[in-house]
């Protein structure tokens, strides 16, 4: 797990060097084994963002694999859109 003295402090979306601890939780690791490790959380309290730090070792595949899930969801809401009113 990423020491919490590591952890990331400027927030991605505000800027702002206020990121604090929140916790830790299981994640799968996506690894040949599939074993689950230790993640840090992370939450800027002025915008409310939370974050998980992800160690280095984790491999690429994994964020990839969730983006490409978002992509999906996001093609199947387009879809009902249209069917819903074509013009869109």
């Amino acid at each position: 797990m990423i020491a919490l003295k590591l952890l990331p402090r400027q927030c991605p979306v505000c800027r702002n060097e206020t990121i604090i601890g929140h916790g830790r939780r299981l994640r799968q690791s996506h690894d040949d084994q599939h074993k689950r490790i230790w993640v840090r959380r992370g939450i800027c309290r002025p915008c409310g963002k939370t974050f998980t730090a992800l160690p280095d070792s984790l491999p690429d595949g994994a964020p990839k694999r969730r983006l490409d899930q978002l992509a999906n969801r996001l093609t199947k809401i387009l879809a009902e859109t249209r069917k819903l009113n074509p013009t869109v």
